[in-house]
Formats: structure tokens, C-alpha cells, sequence
């Protein structure tokens, strides 16, 4: 049901084009004004903007963005050419990225693009916590040593770091090999399936005689993607805070807590809640956390792709509106999750963390490698609508857009609403027809949503810009 509304279409707007020149024009504004007008949740709209973009385009795309629906989505070419760039694409054709679904990128018409997913930060350390078993799939990673017995937070990170690299080298290892081979089916193509028309509109791939799917564009390209990262961030600050500097919590009793789920522990898990720092504000203990695991992340991708020349391997975190599916493969974990719960969307907060407002939660993803992150890393934040009321809301959205791309961000979005509006809505939906939220990888009309969903919506901070 989260994607009913969701048929892969995009359209976006502005953004450098191929010769270097800002590509704004008159059918720029006529798109961003259909947008505000109709209460539309498809085709997806993206708005691309770089430090040279015109200031009434981010006005204009401020303006928008207030009457709600999550869109346009903003992309930073400051931040995404470049980084394609370091990935051997050459600068015109970067210059010529697009979306390929949702958010994920691509180089338009130039390029089969897929997704390596399952590179779960939060089943790494539930890995790490039990020797390479995972509570709902069993073995599958190596023995990285009893947790009970580590000493040191080290000890404990480095044990995520053999987890994370085992996945890693795996995934990039099965794609590399199988295009190397010539035996790889993916995207539900099966042995004989073929895709002559989009072959046809693929460059290269008339030349080279070949389907785009079986080598045939100028680029292969698999996104590494990872997840959960927000909620393996938490979960680490947890545990280094409290097990090994502060010792009021023995890795024992934290281990019984997470077998139990909890029972017996809430008060324990309420402890790990409110003292814990928590990524998305701005809060250096935490982010340094993120900042080696992300840079582990980076750096081992980039060693296993090394020896697949003929395939790029961006990295990206997201998780599209699968967030609550992705949940349900990792048992209870430090940050207070229950086992099952969903988890962060993309790299956003986990619901209810980013107290700090919206300026601290992007300081803290700004610290996160966003310029290494070519296939994307979305940040999704919830604007309350009575902050951006009149020309000085405007302004100040206006502004936040403007900020983010000078300081290096990668991908934003926003949800435009007030929680008063979606509690009314679950209760009233036939008058809230048009109200939209921002998903994983989309909108989507609110009341069409499953009630996990919904309340997943309302759980999020809602940020006032003042």
C-alpha cells in the first residue's frame, strides 16, 4: 500500500547542464506552478540546485514545498557531479544525472543502474553482538568474538567492521562476478529476457550491439546501499556510553535485555532512550560514531569495486518506504528498538531523536561523507506548516534550501504538515483526501496508507524554522 501511488515517473527541473550552463527557464516555473496547483503524488518532481542557482528559483521552490506534498525532492550538483566524476564518469555526462526511480541516481540515457541492497548498519552490530548470527536469519557472518568478553568500545567496533566487511565484499563480489561472467539476471529479467525499446534509447548500446541490461550502456552501475545507519549510530553511542566509559550497564545485562525484548527491561530501555546521545543533533559524540562507520563503509566499497573495472559502485544509504520491512530483520537493539521496529527512512533521524531542531539534524549529516555518496543519501524532515505562514516563512525555507547546498549536503526533503492535520486525518479521512507525506522514495496520499505507516508519520519530529 505505500507505493499505490508510485509508477516511476520522474520529471526533473533545472540543475547544471551538460556544457556547464544553469538549465533554469520559463518551463522550469510552469512545472513548479502545476506542482503547487494539483495535489498530485506522481510523476516524482526534483528540483536541482548548486550554488550558482538563480535566488527567485529557490524562492519559487520554498514556495512550493510550503502548500505540502514533499515535493519538488532537492538534489545537490554541487555534491553528486563531482562525486560521479571521482567515479570515472566523464564531467558531461555527469552533468547529465538524473533519478532513475525514486531518488537513486543515474547518468540519463547512458547507463543500466541497480541496487546492491541489504547493507544493514543495524544487523551489523546485531551481528557484531552475537558472533556473526543474526536473531531472524541465523548464520551469517563470521565469529567476531563473544561480545561479553570485549574490554573496549574498540573492541566492539572493530567486530562491526569484520561484519560490515564480510556483507560487503559479498554483494559487490556477486554482482562484479556475474557481469565478469556474463550470468547475471537482475531486476527480474530472467535468462532470456531482453529490453530492445529501452536498448534503443540507450546510448551505446546500438553500436556496441549489446542489451542495455547485458552490457551494452557506456556505464553498469550497482548502487551500495546502505541502511539503517541513524539507528546503528544511536545504538553504538548507547553502548559506548554506558557499558564502556560510564559502566553503568554491563554488556551481560545488555544482552539480556535484547533476548528478552525488553520484557522486564523498560526501564533500561527508557535509561538507553533519554541519555544516550543520538545522531541528528549535532551532538559530536555521536556523529564521530557515524563518521567512522560511514567512512568504513566508503573505504571497503571502494577496495572490493577496485577489482570490477567495468562496473561502478557508488555508495548511497536510503531505504526507500521500506523502512518497516527492513526492521523486521533485526531483533531488539541498543538504541531502545523493539525487535521488529522500523527503522530510520534513508539517512534521516530515527522517529523521535532529532530534538535539537532542523539546522542541528543537517550540521550532523553534513559530517557523514556526502560528497563521497554519488548514488544518494537522502535527509527527510518534517517542517510544521504554521512556521512557514506568509513571505518571511518563505524566507526562511528559502534560506535552509540555500544552506544546504552551500554547505555540502547531499539530498533533502521535506513534509510540509502539522501532526494535529494527520491525527485528523486518521480519524476523518475522507476530508483529508489530498493530504500528502513524503515516503521513502516518494509521496504518497496519507489516508491510502497502512496505519503502521501512518503512525510512523506522526512519531517523527516536527520541526519548527524560526
Amino acid at each position: 500500500a505505500d507505493a499505490i501511488n508510485h509508477f516511476g515517473q520522474n520529471i526533473l527541473l533545472s540543475g547544471i547542464r551538460p556544457d556547464g550552463s544553469d538549465g533554469t527557464n520559463e518551463l522550469t516555473y510552469l512545472a513548479l506552478n502545476t506542482l503547487e496547483k494539483f495535489a498530485f503524488t506522481s510523476p516524482v518532481v526534483t528540483m536541482r540546485l548548486h550554488r550558482d542557482s538563480p535566488p527567485a528559483l529557490v524562492a519559487r521552490t520554498a514556495e512550493v514545498l510550503k502548500a505540502g506534498g514533499g515535493m519538488p525532492y532537492i538534489d545537490n550538483d554541487d555534491v553528486l557531479i563531482p562525486a560521479y566524476v571521482d567515479l570515472g564518469v566523464s564531467l558531461e555526462d555527469a552533468r547529465d544525472y538524473a533519478n532513475s526511480n525514486c531518488w537513486e541516481t543515474m547518468i540519463e540515457g547512458k547507463s543500466d543502474q541497480e541496487l546492491i541492497r541489504g547493507m544493514n548498519f543495524l544487523l551489523f552490530l546485531e551481528l557484531a553482538l552475537y558472533g556473526g548470527v543474526s536473531k531472524m536469519h541465523g548464520r551469517m557472518g563470521p565469529d567476531s568474538g563473544d561480545a561479553r568478553n570485549f574490554t573496549s568500545f574498540s573492541d566492539l567496533m572493530e567486530a562491526w567492521k569484520t561484519q560490515a566487511d564480510t556483507q560487503l565484499r559479498a554483494g559487490i563480489d556477486s554482482i562484479g562476478q556475474g557481469i565478469a561472467s556474463g550470468t547475471l539476471e537482475h531486476s527480474n529479467h530472467g535468462k532470456y529476457g531482453f529490453n530492445p525499446l529501452l536498448s534503443a534509447l540507450t546510448l551505446d548500446c546500438i553500436a556496441q550491439e549489446r542489451d542495455v541490461i547485458r552490457g551494452g550502456a557506456r556505464y553498469t552501475i550497482w548502487h551500495v546501499m546502505g541502511e539503517a545507519v541513524a539507528n546503528a549510530i544511536d545504538a553504538m553511542a548507547a553502548i559506548k556510553q554506558m557499558v564502556f566509559e560510564e559502566g553503568s550497564l554491563s554488556m551481560d545485562e545488555l544482552l539480556d535485555a535484547l533476548d528478552a525484548n525488553w520484557d522486564g527491561h523498560e526501564n533500561l530501555r527508557r535509561r538507553l532512550i533519554a541519555r544516550a546521545p543520538k545522531y541528528a543533533n549535532d551532538n559530536d559524540y555521536a556523529d564521530a560514531i557515524g563518521q567512522e562507520m560511514m567512512a568504513y563503509f566508503i573505504e571497503r566499497a571502494r577496495l572490493h569495486a577496485s577489482r570490477y573495472p567495468d562496473v561502478i559502485f557508488p555508495c548511497s544509504v536510503g531505504t526507500f518506504s521500506w523502512y518497516a520491512m527492513i526492521g523486521k530483520e533485526v531483533g531488539a537493539t541498543p538504541d531502545g528498538r523493539f525487535a521488529g521496529e522500523a527503522i530510520a527512512a534513508n539517512f534521516s533521524p530515527a522517529p523521535g531523536a532529532d530534538m535539537s531542531g532542523p539546522t542541528a539534524a543537517i550540521n550532523s549529516y553534513l559530517k557523514m561523507g556526502m560528497d563521497c555518496m554519488a548514488a544518494g543519501a537522502p535527509l527527510d524532515l518534517r517542517l510544521s506548516a504554521s512556521s512557514l505562514k506568509g513571505e518571511a516563512g518563505t524566507g526562511r525555507l528559502a534560506g535552509l534550501l540555500g544552506a544546504f547546498v552551500s554547505m555540502g549536503g547531499n539530498m533533502l526533503t521535506f513534509t510540509v504538515t502539522d501532526v494535529e492535520e494527520l491525527r485528523r486525518a486518521m480519524a476523518d479521512p475522507e476530508n483529508y483526501r489530498h493530504l500528502r507525506v513524503r515516503m521513502g522514495g516518494w509521496s504518497a496520499y496519507f489516508v491510502m496508507l497502512g496505519e503502521e505507516q501512518q503512525r510512523l508519520h506522526i512519531q517523527r519530529v516536527e520541526h519548527g524554522l524560526v
